[in-house]
């Protein structure tokens, strides 16, 4: 009997102690979660702050701009997402999140088309923004998606409004349209005159500049 009682009380401690256990794995779980999210946003701000930096160097204060402008949105498009699911049960809409910013900034330092680069970003960021807002106040009013709300201009809903998950034909078309705009754009972006007298002084220094861009180590300006 006293062996009996013995071999109970220890199961007891036991199966107490896992109870206790459980708990701090959870809890560390989702601190692991929020240091990962935390990173993330570290490595976002990083890249783009050396983004800027390098067109500052260059004399290009038009996308230091535009860099700039895609470092407020990239991070906006994380925190909206963040805000709302601490509201609604899902937000998971827009094109441009992390994973897309880090293939297309990848591809940009190697084929030194990072203009294009930055303004794909920047107008898909705008957009998955607008996007999370919109679902958001969708879902806390009850209210219809807007996708499916009129047949004719279903197609211009679906592309503005973007829901598709990856891996699919809607994603995939997109993906290809991205890209092709990026090679396309020209290395350094658009020339602009600095006022008047500015022109041929101007075009020798963009010359100049796209020579000093080219020279540039595309790992460094990730890494930067």
């Amino acid at each position: 009997m006293l062996a009996g009682r013995d071999h109970d009380r220890r199961q007891h401690l036991r199966l107490h102690r896992r109870q206790g256990r459980a708990p701090a794995a959870a809890r560390s779980r989702e601190f692991g979660a929020f240091w990962d999210s935390t990173l993330d946003r570290f490595s976002d701000l990083a890249l783009l702050a050396g983004l800027i930096f390098l067109y500052s160097k260059l004399g290009r204060s038009d996308y230091v701009m535009v860099a700039a402008l895609t470092l407020i949105f990239s991070i906006m498009t994380s925190y909206a997402r963040a805000r709302a699911e601490s509201l609604v049960e899902k937000c998971k809409v827009g094109f441009m999140e992390r994973p897309e910013r880090i293939v297309l900034f990848m591809i940009g330092a190697f084929t030194n088309r990072m203009a294009g680069v930055l303004w794909v970003i920047l107008v898909l960021s705008i957009l998955a923004v607008a996007n999370r807002i919109y679902y958001t106040y969708l879902a806390l009013n009850g209210l219809p998606d807007a996708v499916g709300a009129r047949a004719s201009q279903a197609w211009f809903w679906r592309a503005l409004f973007w829901t598709d998950d990856r891996a699919t034909l809607p994603y995939d078309l997109w993906v290809i349209a991205i890209l092709a705009f990026v090679w396309l754009t020209p290395p350094t972006g658009c020339a602009r005159s600095d006022g008047p007298g500015a022109g041929a002084d101007w075009m020798d220094r963009s010359i100049d500049n796209s020579q000093q861009f080219t020279r540039i180590d595309p790992v460094s300006v990730i890494l930067m």
